[in-house]
């Protein structure tokens, strides 16, 4: 299974609202985890939670796949549903990753493994745990340990092997309640695409400041006041 897993890791960039183009590279990156796995009517592709990639420059992250070695591979946000919290990553050589395959229903008392690179880690890690009802539109998963770094992994049923959800947070103020996205919610959020509902990632918020003159030479303004 490691054949299908990455590490995703984003670097954070410092934006100043009233000088955005002088935006900078940070010391800060979160990590978190991917997947590939086979939609039906779709193919394969490489998912991860929204919120792992909502700040991410340009789009663009790059993934440690353990299997090849250290070397970073680019891969690019091509869809993202922050609703559903479900983001698709768009590899140069897809064939890099191999497709596990889905499972749409998740049903109660069903025994789960979770996969992932929790807290940093270089290593793929296994959480043994077990389904226990819903929560919203989300499953809850009992004994599931999903730490910082495992958001985005797959949680796979132990009977099939097949990908039922994916990890997504732990439930704020329980004891060891984690909380994975049915694999139904993120094969809807995939076929949205075609109607055009989906947004792009919100890379940095906006406001609105007075024209300077450094503004207008470094977007190639005739003024240096004023708004067009």
């Amino acid at each position: 299974m490691s054949t299908s897993c990455a590490k995703v890791t984003s670097v954070l960039y410092e934006y100043q609202h009233s000088e955005p183009h002088r935006a900078h590279e940070t010391d800060g990156e979160t990590t978190s985890t991917c997947f590939c796995v086979r939609v039906p009517g779709v193919g394969p592709l490489v998912l991860t939670n929204a919120h792992c990639v909502e700040q991410a420059p340009r789009g663009e992250v790059s993934l440690v796949l353990e299997h090849l070695g250290r070397q970073p591979v680019r891969a690019r946000v091509s869809l993202f549903c922050p609703d559903l919290d479900v983001a698709v990553l768009e590899l140069d050589d897809p064939s890099l990753l191999e497709p596990l395959e889905m499972e749409a229903d998740c049903k109660p008392s069903t025994e789960v493994v979770a996969l992932g690179f929790p807290l940093d880690s270089d290593q793929l890690r296994m959480s043994h745990g077990v389904t226990t009802g819903t929560h919203e539109h989300y499953v809850q998963l009992g004994s599931c340990s999903i730490n910082s770094g495992n958001s985005g992994g797959p949680i796979l049923s132990r009977a099939t092997g097949r990908v039922v959800a994916i990890a997504a947070a732990t439930l704020a103020g329980s004891e060891g309640i984690s909380l994975g996205i049915p694999m139904r919610f993120a094969a809807r959020a995939v076929n949205m695409t075609s109607q055009r509902l989906l947004r792009v990632p919100r890379l940095y918020s906006a406001t609105c400041v007075p024209c300077t003159v450094a503004h207008a030479q470094h977007l190639g303004l005739a003024l240096d006041h004023g708004a067009r």
